[in-house]
C-alpha cells in the first residue's frame, strides 16, 4: 500500500510539474493579461573604477567609458583613487573638468575593496557597475 501511494504521489507531482503547471500558467495569462509598459526606461548607471597609481592606463579607460552608447545625463563615472601618488588624480580631474559625468573620489590608501565601498556609498544610481582601470 505504501509503495502504491509513493508511486501515485510521485507520478502526480511529475504530471503537475510537466503538464499541469504550464497549462495553468498559460490559462491564467490568457484570462488576466498584464499590460506591457511601452515607455522608455533608462535608469541611472554608475561605473566605479578603483585605481591606484594607474596614470599609464586611466586616461584610456575613462575615454573608453565616455564612448559608451548611453545617455550622458544618466551615466556617472566615478574613479575612486586609492591613495594614488602618481598623476592619476590630475588626469581624472582633467576629464572631470571636461565632462560632468566624470567624478574623482579621493580615498586614503586602504585597498581596492575599501575604495569601491566608499564609491558605492556616494553613488545614487539604480545600477552600479565595477571596472578595473586596465580593462577595455
Amino acid at each position: 500500500m505504501l509503495a502504491k501511494s509513493l508511486f501515485w504521489g510521485s507520478l502526480g507531482a511529475l504530471a503537475w510539474t510537466h503538464v499541469g503547471y504550464p497549462v495553468a500558467a498559460a490559462a491564467l495569462a490568457r484570462l488576466r493579461p498584464r499590460p506591457v509598459r511601452k515607455e522608455d526606461i533608462t535608469p541611472g548607471v554608475t561605473v566605479i573604477v578603483a585605481a591606484h597609481d594607474e596614470e599609464q592606463v586611466i586616461a584610456r579607460r575613462v575615454e573608453n567609458l565616455l564612448e559608451l552608447d548611453y545617455p550622458g545625463e544618466e551615466l556617472e563615472i566615478v574613479v575612486a583613487s586609492d591613495g594614488s601618488e602618481d598623476a592619476t588624480n590630475e588626469i581624472v580631474e582633467e576629464f572631470a573638468g571636461r565632462s560632468p559625468s566624470v567624478r574623482l573620489l579621493r580615498c586614503e590608501r586602504a585597498g581596492k575593496a575599501s575604495a569601491q565601498n566608499r564609491a558605492v556609498v556616494e553613488s545614487s544610481s539604480e545600477i552600479i557597475a565595477f571596472s578595473d582601470a586596465n580593462s577595455r
